[in-house]
């Protein structure tokens, strides 16, 4: 498949940020947890680009930092849910009628409460931190992954090839991871994507209201959190954090929307 145009100057902006991700010493222009008394709430220009913080920290070291944490969370809870999703989704489909209708009916009462609420009685009974924001995360993603694995197996299970194989005396486990994953993953791996840009924004919905990571790591929602109270004198600490969120949902809907549309045209 090939990309459109935007979606591959999308795609170039994500590689900038998985750079500032995976190597963010490598931009970062000071530490991002070295305050600077001498510099509190600093506008842009100068040595600091971005402009500093409360405690004199360089808000986009800060930035720049975060964007290993908050990506993190957003794929780790995309991979979670999908891993969580695949398995639901093939015991609903492989496991008779009784077990559909059981846990379909689970995951539409899930799906009936609105996403960011679901992740909020997650972390609640997990705990804040991290981890626990990832799994709340992971948690309120789930079932709409769940009911797509559902619903693409039981369509291929009836599709011309695998009634040959099963014809040709294939074994069941040989005919679902043969025929009926790889070809039902498709539209799931689309939805993935898309469900990445939902899952950083969630995330950082969790950290802005203090149940992410503990302070005074550096993430992208907590940054915001940590701005709101200073948007009349110094508007850069929250607006340069919120920018890179929007920026990083923008790509990851562009680049999962191209695919959508070409993928499931």
């Amino acid at each position: 498949m090939r990309l459109s145009r935007g979606a591959l100057a999308a795609a170039a902006v994500g590689l900038v940020l998985l750079a500032f991700a995976l190597a963010p010493s490598l931009f970062s222009p000071h530490p991002p947890y070295r305050a600077d008394p001498d510099a509190l709430l600093a506008p842009p220009g100068g040595g600091h680009p971005f402009g500093t913080d409360q405690l004199g920290r360089d808000v986009l070291a800060r930035v720049i930092h975060g964007a290993g944490t908050s990506l993190a969370m957003g794929f780790g809870a995309t991979a979670l849910a999908l891993a969580a999703g695949l398995v639901l989704g093939l015991a609903a489909a492989l496991g008779g009628a009784p077990v559909r209708e059981a846990l379909m009916r689970a995951m539409d009462v899930l799906l009936s409460c609105p996403g960011l609420l679901l992740a909020l009685v997650a972390v609640a009974l997990i705990g804040p931190g991290t981890t626990g924001a990832t799994l709340a995360v992971a948690v309120a993603a789930t079932p709409e992954y769940a009911r797509l694995v559902c619903a693409q197996v039981r369509t291929v299970r009836t599709s011309g090839y695998v009634e040959a194989g099963t014809a040709l005396g294939q074994s069941r486990p040989a005919l679902v991871l043969r025929h009926v994953l790889p070809n039902a993953l498709g539209p799931v791996l689309v939805l993935a994507t898309l469900g990445v840009g939902t899952a950083i924004l969630y995330g950082a919905a969790l950290s802005f209201l203090g149940l992410g990571p503990n302070p005074p790591a550096a993430e992208w929602g907590a940054q915001l959190s940590d701005g709101r109270d200073f948007l009349e004198s110094a508007w850069w600490v929250a607006f340069f954090p919120g920018l890179a969120i929007t920026l990083t949902v923008v790509v990851v809907n562009v680049v999962g929307r191209d695919l959508r549309r070409r993928y499931l045209r």
